[in-house]
């Protein structure tokens, strides 16, 4: 880009916890390297969504200044998924006129650039009717009103058709790109609807998966009794068996088109609107009924295929940077020791710049950390990523990211790529803010005692002669002090007891139950699959599912039950004054609340424990030590049996 003029570019999009994103934003960083363009990728989230916690990103919205950029490109097809179009820019309206482009959807407003979706999807329903014969396709929707979703649905329409079959309203499910859907169409089809199906396509692969596991748990057989396809060709659609019959997206190329023409116009002046599409090829594999597979074909913008992927060596040396991460941050609830865990771990990233910020209020911030060793002052969050910005104009890029845990925003991050595999900044994000949430509720509490303490001295004389109210208040000191020690023995990612705080509650509880002879029933869990969770979607996921498993534990479990995470994937349980029969209801009611929460969370992986028990009686009166051996022989006895299930239904 032959200009004195240092351009600054906006890239704001979803989170990199999905391949789309992620692709989509390597390519734009490998086109404004190559430009020599700045630019700024803002980690803002789905617009008001309703899932989880994940609304929370939102806030990363105010940390966008338009007169800080030159212009701003939007991945709006992630952002607006829960929204629709019409609303989304309605809301990018406050930004005022910098110049737009937005990627995955249409209008005539501003540039757009999409993938050819109605080419895509016309060729696999084409394909499915006149290779396979298929005459009964339904079609598991995305989210109505989202341009990617009408025009995959259209093309489906089309295809049916141009075939002479009628479109019939009974085959369409009304999906919104989450995995859930995909489970949720399969029992509209089957078991509401009742109509007869020979085929499935799915808007996109991760719904399409989802329908192909729900039939297969039925004892379908895919693709022999149905056909399945899919939209997007993600990784794991070609790890699944059958692996997916799909639509690629060249979705790093779709990233390094937009940010090459949108500063191609900015250079030139232009505020001419273009519609950009690049085309999207059908790529055959098992699931549909072929007996061959479509070969991995290379990026098809040879500029674009200096976009580096990571050798397995490399991510699993990453990997293991994390999780010595995650031990020494767990537990280490000073603040101090958070900054120099990370002092010792961005290094090893390859990450350079990193400054991190709590909220203040609406507008202002606190400086935690700077890799800079910048003053921890109070400042303004605008005015701390445009200082951000200014001193890494050289640079090329940064990253800004939420903190937020629970329902709760505790702050952001601003970062340059490090290793560019940018699901690293979400491990990040996951790890930072549960020890920062620790870090302050200890120094709440330590606040709280040094008050009370002040408190007491500087009214001891008076106090003496009260002696009722001196109790009081050391009682209170006392309970401070008490509150400090509890942190000891709680575990940081869930708040549960960690097994020290089990062990030493439960002695307890155990021998006033032999002094009593109350029943109690030790319950051992085990998180099914978190090692396949971290494998595929990443650290923050799997992190993710042992919180919700936690919550699942407190909502379904008595306040006086002892609740703790062992550590890992391990959970255990000591339900006090508790007949196995009254247990029986309580498991009943979390595999309840799994389903619901696999219902509801628009998470891409699948909740599932496994439990076994140990009962203790007047007449059989054994240890913790012993309770936990004998919950977890069956424990092992459960999971042997699961096993065995999935292997006849192989």
């Amino acid at each position: 880009m032959e200009t004195d003029k240092q351009y600054r570019i906006a890239f704001l999009f979803n989170d990199f916890h999905n391949e789309y994103g992620v692709a989509i934003c390597k390519g734009a960083l490998q086109a404004a390297e190559e430009l020599g363009v700045s630019v700024v990728f803002f980690g803002v989230g789905q617009l008001d969504s309703p899932v989880f916690n994940t609304g929370k990103r939102n806030r990363i919205f105010s940390l966008f200044s338009p007169e800080a950029f030159d212009g701003v490109v939007y991945i709006s097809s992630s952002i607006s998924n829960y929204v629709g179009m019409e609303k989304f820019l309605q809301f990018t309206e406050k930004f005022g006129a910098i110049p737009s482009a937005h990627i995955g959807v249409k209008t005539p407003l501003y540039s757009t650039f999409n993938v050819d979706n109605r080419l895509g999807m016309y060729g696999v329903v084409d394909h499915l009717i006149k290779v396979h014969r298929r005459k009964k396709i339904a079609i598991i929707n995305g989210t109505l009103g989202v341009y990617e979703a009408d025009e995959r649905f259209l093309a489906y329409k089309m295809a049916l058709e141009d075939n002479g079959i009628a479109f019939d309203v009974r085959y369409a499910f009304a999906g919104d790109f989450l995995r859930e859907s995909g489970i949720l169409a399969i029992e509209e089809f089957l078991d509401k609807r009742n109509i007869e199906i020979d085929a499935i396509v799915g808007a996109n692969d991760l719904m399409a998966l989802y329908a192909m596991k729900e039939l297969q748990r039925r004892g379908y057989r895919i693709p022999e009794d149905i056909s399945i396809c899919g939209f997007d060709d993600l990784a794991s659609a070609k790890s699944h068996q059958p692996a997916l019959t799909t639509v690629h997206q060249p979705v790093v190329e779709l990233g390094y088109l937009a940010m090459k023409e949108f500063c191609g116009k900015l250079l030139s002046g232009s505020s001419e609107i273009g519609d950009y599409r690049l085309p999207a090829e059908m790529v055959v594999r098992q699931s549909c009924g072929c007996g061959f597979e479509t070969p991995d074909k290379p990026l098809t913008l040879s500029t674009t295929q200096r976009v580096s992927e990571m050798t397995i060596h490399e991510r699993g040396e990453l990997d293991s940077i994390f999780n010595i991460m995650a031990r020494n941050i767990v537990g280490s609830f000073d603040y101090e020791d958070i900054s120099k865990v990370l002092d010792e771990t961005l290094i090893l990233c390859d990450i350079e710049n990193f400054t991190l910020a709590k909220y203040v209020d609406d507008s202002d911030c606190q400086i935690f950390y700077s890799s800079r060793k910048t003053p921890k002052r109070k400042i303004s969050s605008q005015r701390l990523v445009s200082d951000s910005i200014d001193a890494e104009v050289s640079a090329g890029s940064l990253f800004i990211l939420p903190l937020y845990y629970r329902d709760e925003d505790l702050g952001f991050f601003i970062t340059d790529a490090g290793y560019k595999e940018f699901y690293v900044l979400e491990v990040l994000a996951n790890h930072l803010s549960g020890a920062l949430k620790g870090a302050q509720l200890l120094e709440d509490a330590r606040r709280y005692s040094e008050r009370l303490e002040k408190e007491v001295k500087l009214r001891t004389n008076e106090l003496a002669q009260r002696s009722a109210d001196l109790e009081v208040a050391i009682d209170k000191v006392k309970l401070a002090n008490e509150k400090l020690k509890w942190f000891a023995v709680i575990d940081d990612l869930t708040g549960l007891f960690n097994r020290r705080g089990f062990m030493t509650i439960a002695k307890q509880n155990l021998e006033l139950a032999k002094k009593s002879g109350t029943e109690l029933v030790l319950v051992y869990l085990d998180l099914d699959g978190l090692k396949k969770i971290n494998d595929t979607y990443g650290h923050a996921s799997g992190d993710t599912a042992i919180q919700a498993m936690a919550t699942i534990l407190q909502s379904v479990f008595r306040k006086s039950d002892i609740i703790a995470r062992l550590g890992g994937d391990e959970f255990t349980v000591l339900a006090l004054d508790c007949t196995p029969k009254q247990y029986e209801l309580i498991a009943n009611r979390m595999d309840r609340s799994v389903d619901e929460y696999n219902a509801k969370s628009g998470h891409p992986f699948t909740l599932a424990v496994s439990s076994g028990s140990a009962h203790f009686t007047k007449t059989n009166q054994l240890s913790i030590d012993a309770l936990l051996e004998q919950a977890d022989l069956q424990l092992y006895r459960v999971k042997k049996e699961k096993k065995s299930r999935n292997v006849r239904k192989g």
